[in-house]
């Protein structure tokens, strides 16, 4: 739009987990072994017959045929088995001497002349690095020797392109995989590499997926399902199409909230399941994960015999799977009890996968182990039991969230996090008198999903040296899990329980010092990981209405806290994209009683209804800010210095040391870019109406208001006020990008904005999308860092609409209170509304703490 204040676009990314290894993955083949250089079978037959062997499963006979072609006097045979025993290595789970072999096999190629078969090597060396033992970094330095190679290949560059993916995606730097896999695909289409651009592709669209874009990911997916290369076989197309039933299942629980599903799961997996039964990959294990997610999607569907049907193949056709896979199988199990009331069937499951969880090191296993158990206990009625569970699953997600999204993802992570709030609050309804700890549970459960999201998306945005710091810590915060879960696996339950406290004890300090350990490479981390104990969840002052929304079981409830108590109301499901009359009756028609006596109104929206503008829905023929002052509560923790206090507080009138009064000062920051004649105008207007107040007014115009001026402006303790009238983005992920456009292509991000020494009592930013936020944006950011107000945009806004609404609130301040900009910003868009009916008035809400 001409003339609005946003300097470019940008795609909501928010970040997804894999779920036990069922999801939308890479493709399994392109991922674990990369295309062969040469035909080595054309230097010497018994090669040829070896890799028969060993693609057959027939490994021991192969490594007999490699380990005799040792002795060939060529140097390329003998390089060429050694390469394949280090796969054979590989395929039986023995990581390091895979690693050793390939390492050996990359200079036997080397001084071999084999170029292409030390990229080949290369890139499997780095595929195992770094799904093996995390060690992020040994696999860069394993890459980037492999680049003089691959300048002179520019075709094998497709397929290590993947694999150079691999290394940003497990470390969590999802931009720069996204990036790769793109340019794979682009170098894949230029020389003609049908099936590595569909493997690219794919890739893309898990990497999509696990973005928490899963509606995206299935989007890509389906036009994919037009582009099938034709030489794809049985097992690849099987392959694909339960990704793409996996990803569709994945959508539909992430659309929800009344949006119509986007495709039916149950036919994508059935044609998996038939190309499978038909081809020569029938192997146990990919006919169990299709029978498994099968079951799942059924059980979703809420048709358990069908599930339990799909579930009795799965266990025919593997007797033997993977744990995770039989971890689904438990969860599936537990599941169906709950259905069918079998409460001490779903005990007993749940302590079965509890224990697997444990020995396997699968925490999403000890997760809904936890939450199953809450559950029959609170059917069996023994409330304080299922308290205990769901807290435990609680702890469990947030130890979890160490290591999410490295490796993983964390869409369905934060959807596990979201998962437990909704079941344990559904349970304190159902108790006569449970809606205060109900509603204790959602503002809890939000803000540690939100002070999540906020700690992930900060460590998204490391720059190399702080992430390459942070990969290390992981690489050995994992190894040490991984030997605290396996000496725990070796343990004999049946042992005197003196014996086995002693056990648990070492575990638990074990698992203390690695965190401390994993902490300290991330300064962040404790401060975010506290969020559900620190968050100011301030209660209502009197005259005040809060109002607090979250999504439970089956649609959405709403509570409302006065200082006379708590009240909660079932809401049913929601669709954001209904009419505002229907989205009024809906979401605030039940509290029409309270919002007519309330004095001021605080809300504090979950999710898709953070987008609402509740502040316009109709009530009794007016918008409720006609009815009283608005805000929006952020509900985050706020930083905080040593002593514990805010690192800065007050309002608009602070005092000097000494106590006496202190002629508060506002920044302006004025159009940095020099192309919004009208943000000019109404820095001036703004300037005359502070003055006119008593404030001293410092102004920061065009060219001025570079990154350097304003970061050094905004450290003065004296500020009390900004005004920033300009462009601003909304980008990165859930919006940590997002920025205030300012002087030479300067940006003021939420980073900046946290690492502020001190920030101001009052912030009002004057730009698109200020306020927008899918995890932390700018807006909130200030809260979180101490401001006490923000007024900011929830998208983009006209720059006549804004100057005209912020000259409004500006003459509206001196009718209340002069902290009070809720009251001011009410007067100022009832104004606009009142001379502009067709003018974006709501656009600007106010942001508390």
């Amino acid at each position: 739009m001409s003339g609005a204040r946003r300097s470019r676009s940008a795609r909501r990314l928010s970040v997804a987990l894999f779920l036990a290894g069922l999801s939308l993955a890479p493709h399994a083949e392109h991922a674990a072994q990369p295309r062969d250089a040469a035909r080595p079978e054309d230097a010497a037959p018994e090669l040829g017959v070896a890799e028969s062997l060993r693609q057959s499963g027939k490994l021991d006979e192969a490594e007999a045929q490699l380990l005799a072609l040792l002795g060939d006097p060529r140097a390329a045979v003998q390089a060429q088995a050694v390469g394949k025993l280090a796969r054979i290595a590989r395929t039986r789970g023995d990581a390091a001497k895979a690693e050793e072999l390939l390492y050996q096999a990359m200079r036997m190629d080397r001084a071999a002349g084999l170029r292409a078969q030390e990229i080949s090597d290369g890139t499997v060396l780095v595929f195992t690095l770094i799904t093996a033992d995390r060690r992020f970094g040994e696999a860069r330095a394993v890459m980037d020797s492999l680049r003089p190679l691959l300048a002179e290949d520019p075709a094998a560059r497709a397929d290590a392109l993947y694999y150079e993916a691999l290394i940003p995606y497990e470390a969590g730097d999802f931009r720069a995989a996204l990036r790769l896999l793109r340019e794979a695909q682009a170098e894949a289409l230029r020389f003609g590499m049908e099936r590595a651009r569909f493997g690219a592709l794919q890739s893309e669209a898990a990497l999509l997926s696990n973005m928490g874009r899963s509606s995206d990911a299935l989007d890509r997916l389906a036009l994919l399902e037009d582009q099938l290369p034709s030489a794809l076989g049985d097992c690849d197309r099987a392959a694909f199409f339960n990704n793409f039933g996996w990803a569709a299942l994945r959508a539909e629980m992430a659309i929800g909230e009344g949006v119509p599903q986007k495709r039916d799961p149950i036919p994508l997996l059935d044609r998996a399941r038939g190309l499978y039964q038909r081809g020569s990959c029938r192997e146990g294990a990919n006919l169990a994960n299709v029978f498994t997610n099968l079951a799942i999607a059924e059980l979703d569907q809420g048709r358990s015999a069908r599930a339990r049907e799909h579930l009795d193949s799965a266990r025919a056709v593997d007797p033997n799977p993977s744990v995770k896979i039989r971890a689904w199988w438990l969860i599936a199990e537990g599941r169906m009890a709950l259905e069918e009331g079998a409460v001490e069937r779903a005990l007993l499951v749940a302590s079965e996968l509890a224990r697997l969880g444990a020995s396997g090191g699968l925490p999403e296993a000890r997760i809904e182990a936890a939450m199953t158990r809450a559950l029959a206990e609170e059917r069996r009625g023994e409330p304080g039991a299922a308290d205990e569970a769901f807290a435990e699953a609680e702890q469990r997600i947030e130890d979890w969230s160490l290591s999410v999204p490295l490796g993983e993802g964390r869409d369905d992570f934060l959807a596990q996090r979201e998962r437990g709030a909704r079941l344990w609050i559904e349970a304190l309804l159902q108790r006569p008198g449970g809606e205060a700890a109900a509603v204790e549970v959602a503002r809890r459960g939000r803000a540690r999903l939100l002070a999540t999201s906020q700690w992930l998306s900060e460590r998204d945005a490391l720059p190399p040296d702080a992430r390459a710091r942070w990969e290390e810590a992981l690489s050995s915060y994992r190894r040490g899990r991984a030997g605290l879960e396996a000496a725990l696996s070796n343990v004999r339950w049946d042992e005197p329980a003196t014996t086995l406290n002693q056990v648990v004890a070492r575990y638990q300090d074990g698992q203390d010092r690695l965190r401390a350990d994993l902490e300290g490479a991330a300064p962040g981390l404790r401060r975010l990981r506290a969020s559900g104990s620190d968050v100011e969840r301030a209660d209502p002052a009197p005259g005040e209405l809060v109002l607090v929304y979250h999504p439970v079981e089956e649609g959405w409830v709403g509570f409302s806290l006065t200082t006379a108590g708590v009240a909660a109301h079932r809401l049913g499901e929601v669709d954001v994209r209904a009419p505002h009359e229907r989205l009024a009756a809906q979401l605030l028609g039940p509290f029409t009683g309270l919002i007519r006596g309330a004095e001021q109104i605080r809300l504090v929206p979950y999710g898709s209804l953070q987008g609402v503008d509740f502040h316009a829905l109709p009530l009794e023929g007016q918008p409720l800010a006609a009815l009283a002052p608005v805000a929006y509560g952020v509900e985050l923790p706020r930083k905080r210095g040593p002593d514990g206090a805010l690192d800065r507080e007050g309002g608009l009138d602070p005092t000097a040391p000494g106590g006496a009064p202190a002629q508060p000062v506002a920044l302006l920051v004025i159009d940095p870019g020099d192309s919004l004649p009208r943000a000019r105008d109404e820095g001036d207007q703004v300037e005359a109406a502070l003055t006119q107040r008593g404030w001293r007014v410092e102004r920061l115009d065009g060219e001025r208001a570079t990154y350097e001026a304003v970061m050094r402006a905004l450290a003065a303790p004296a500020v009390e006020l900004l005004h920033f009238a300009g462009h601003a983005d909304f980008s990165g992920l859930d919006g940590w990008k997002s920025g205030l456009c300012l002087a030479h292509d300067g940006r003021l991000t939420v980073a900046d904005i946290l690492a502020l020494p001190r920030t101001p009592a009052q912030v009002v930013l004057s730009g698109c999308e200020t306020g927008r936020a899918e995890g932390l944006g700018l807006a909130q950011a200030f809260v979180v860092a101490g401001s006490g107000s923000v007024v900011s945009s929830l998208r983009r806004i006209d720059d006549g609409v804004a100057a005209r609404t912020m000259r409004a609130f500006y003459t509206a301040l001196p009718l209340g209170a002069p902290d009070d900009p809720a009251l001011a910003l009410r007067e100022a868009a009832l104004r606009i509304r009142a001379e502009e009916p067709a003018a974006d008035w709501a656009s600007f809400r106010v942001i508390v703490p």
